[in-house]
């Protein structure tokens, strides 16, 4: 369901646009908008045909950056002053080795997707 993304386009744009959220125009714009929004689902949708794939990038650039690295940085930045300088030096190591795994997971993912759509 693309409403909740379509209504926040519609409301940035229109916001953009300084349209009123009433009118021909902001309706034209509310088509065009959800129009390009099925297109880009569509473009999607004939590249990643596989769902495995479309889960095996999203997991592998989601997984490490929500529970790894987004977690310490959070905690850094919140107790900074609180904190020891080994704890801040931890905490960067492992928010930078958890982005650093996290996109060479969604860079093997990608590199697993090309390898099986070529063959």
């Amino acid at each position: 369901d693309f409403a909740p993304v379509a209504l926040r386009v519609e409301d940035y744009f229109a916001m953009l646009l300084h349209l009123p959220h009433h009118g021909m125009r902001f309706l034209v714009m509310a088509y065009i908008v959800r129009t390009l929004l099925v297109g880009l689902a569509l473009v999607i949708v004939l590249l990643l045909p596989s769902f495995a794939t479309v889960l095996g990038i999203m997991g592998s650039a989601c997984a490490f950056t929500i529970s790894v690295a987004f977690p310490c940085w959070c905690y850094s930045v919140l107790f900074w002053d609180h904190l020891s300088w080994v704890e801040r030096i931890f905490n960067k190591v492992v928010s930078i080795g958890g982005l650093i795994c996290a996109i060479l997971g969604t860079y093997a993912a990608v590199m697993q997707h090309a390898g099986v759509s070529n063959s």
